[in-house]
């Protein structure tokens, strides 16, 4: 009776041991959804990538680096200069993937999700924004550009018909361009209030 009593404690005690043995060297290796798993024995990346679930491995000999294979979603900003050297930013969102059967190659070369974002997306996009942007008007923009080279004209005729509506109201040359003299200053200040309203 006390060899069974011995044995069953010793069994319990294996049992406890095996277990805590087990937590602490995690001999599974666990690939979520979405996931694949990078094999590594002493830090050489394997052939093998490991799908999704759960996987037997050799603790300490082996390691599994989890590298997500969905779509991401990688906001970035570049900046740029037009020809007239206003300052461009623009913002671009890049969708990209690790292609599942090549997740190894993928970790070995480059390194996991961040490092790809740092060494081949930011330089790719980098290159592809050149540094100098040509930029033009469109729609009703544009056709209020084209129409201000005209604007100086327009207005010279504008002070040439108010000089003559004064010129025949007072039935005087000399005194419409006493009126009109106050044309500069006036602009002036109501650029100037409008200036200090904004």
């Amino acid at each position: 009776m006390k060899i069974r009593r011995y044995n069953l404690s010793l069994y319990i005690a294996g049992g406890i041991v095996l277990v805590i043995t087990s937590l602490i060297l995690k001999p599974f290796a666990l690939v979520g959804a979405g996931e694949r798993g990078v094999i590594m024995r002493f830090g050489k990346v394997q052939d093998a990538i490991l799908d999704e679930g759960i996987h037997p491995i050799l603790p300490i000999v082996t390691s599994v680096k989890t590298l997500s294979v969905r779509v991401q979603k990688t906001d970035m900003k570049a900046d740029a200069a037009s020809k007239d050297l206003q300052k461009i930013s623009t913002d671009l969102a890049v969708n990209w993937n690790i292609d599942p059967a090549k997740a190894n190659q993928v970790f070995q070369q480059v390194g996991d999700e961040e490092q790809i974002v740092t060494s081949i997306l930011s330089p790719a996009i980098s290159d592809t924004i050149p540094d100098s942007i040509a930029t033009s008007f469109q729609g009703a923009s544009q056709v209020f550009q084209s129409s201000l080279p005209s604007l100086g004209l327009l207005l010279a005729i504008a002070v040439l018909v108010i000089y003559l509506i004064l010129g025949i109201l007072y039935e005087d040359f000399l005194h419409p361009i006493t009126i009109l003299s106050g044309l500069p200053s006036a602009g002036f200040g109501a650029l100037l209030t409008r200036k200090m309203q904004s």
